[in-house]
Parts: structure tokens; C-alpha cells; sequence
């Protein structure tokens, strides 16, 4: 059977979208890449977002001496990104240097503190990129912990990164949370701040002279 003009051209649209159709099907899916974990077990220790996560037995508590790590919303979720940024903009800015990696630290003592408005509870030290805060604390066997500073209380370092916005970002946040912490956990090296109104708890590593 011939087909005049009108059906040929019918049936080649016809055919056009049959096969336009038939390659939508075939086609691979489009590959959705998961974000870089930021911090990990076995990473390069030469990466300033880098901690080993892995469990280290151990007997620890509060008076140990604190690393903090970051914002992680899980036991196995990905730390926060604004922390890294900052990490690497005081790396970068600050010479490179692979053995002198900064460290956030947070040591909590068991002898009464004299800073302001803490009626003889223990004082604490927290040491950010740009600010000490100096202060006290007050935490029970149940897990209750809560900080009490007063910008009286903080000393701020200016660094090569402190104008940039990842650090002014993390600094106004890190200060903020420490405020508003309410509880605490420690699980092996590991300490687990609760902060108030926020789903992600700020997670330190105990340092290595922590060990006992």
C-alpha cells in the first residue's frame, strides 16, 4: 500500500516521537553525587577538616581536655560544613603549616571559678579560632551542663582569616551554642554537647594526653 504525502508525513512524526520516547527510556539516570563527608575515619591527617572518628577506650569525663570537631547532627552523620570552611580559611591564611594544625579546645576544671557571675561553681576555658571564653559551669552525674560567660568574659585574637565570612560566621555561631548548652553525653573519646533549639550537637574528641 503506498501512502500519499498527508500519511507519510504523519507517519514520520509519528515515528520521531517513538523514537524520542524509546531513547527517554533507555537513558541512564542521572548520577546524584553525595556531599563530601567532611570529616571521617582514616583521612588524610594532612587535611585540616580531618579527625579520626574511630572509638578509642578509655576512661573519660568533663575535666578531660576537649577538642572540639564540629556540629553533627548523628552518632554517624556528616559533620557540619561552616566549621571546615572556617578550618581552612585560618589554614590557608595562616601559613600552611601541616604540624601546627589550630586547635579548638575546651578544658573544664574542677576548682572554683572567680569570672563574674558564677557563685563558686568550676571554672571552664574554651579556646576558638579568634576568642577565649573564661567562665563556669555547672553539670551533675545526670548529664546536666550549662556554661556561664559574660562578654566581659571573652578575649578576642585577631587572625589572618578573621575577616573573612566562614570565620565571622562560625565564631558568632560557636559563641552562641556554648550559651545555649544544656546537656552532655560522652560515648568512649568522644563528648556530645546538646545545644537548645538546635538539632545538631557540637561533638568534641578527647586529646591524646586525655587518655587514662
Amino acid at each position: 500500500m503506498k501512502l500519499d504525502s498527508t500519511q507519510k508525513t504523519l507517519l514520520g512524526i509519528f515515528l520521531s516521537f517513538l523514537i524520542a520516547a524509546c531513547s527517554t527510556g533507555i537513558e541512564e539516570p542521572e548520577q546524584i553525587q553525595p556531599l563530601p563527608e567532611v570529616v571521617n575515619k582514616g583521612c588524610n591527617p594532612k587535611d585540616p577538616c580531618c579527625f579520626d572518628l574511630s572509638g578509642r577506650p578509655g576512661e573519660y569525663d568533663l575535666l578531660d581536655k576537649w577538642e572540639f570537631v564540629g556540629f553533627q547532627k548523628s552518632k554517624e552523620g556528616y559533620i557540619d560544613h561552616l566549621t571546615c570552611l572556617a578550618r581552612i580559611a585560618e589554614f590557608a591564611l595562616g601559613g600552611e603549616d601541616f604540624d601546627n594544625i589550630f586547635q579548638i579546645t575546651l578544658q573544664l576544671s574542677d576548682k572554683s571559678s572567680d569570672h563574674g557571675l558564677c557563685d563558686d561553681f568550676p571554672d571552664f576555658e574554651f579556646r576558638s579560632f579568634n576568642h577565649e571564653i573564661l567562665g563556669c559551669y555547672e553539670s551533675n552525674s545526670e548529664g546536666l551542663l550549662k556554661f556561664n560567660f559574660t562578654e566581659e568574659n571573652i578575649t578576642f585574637f585577631a587572625s589572618p582569616a578573621t575577616t573573612t565570612l566562614p570565620m565571622q560566621e562560625f565564631e558568632t555561631g560557636i559563641k552562641k551554642a556554648l550559651s545555649a548548652v544544656e546537656s552532655y553525653e560522652i560515648d568512649e573519646n568522644k563528648l556530645y554537647l546538646k545545644v537548645k533549639d538546635k538539632s545538631e550537637k557540637m561533638l568534641f574528641l578527647a586529646m591524646e594526653d586525655s587518655l587514662n
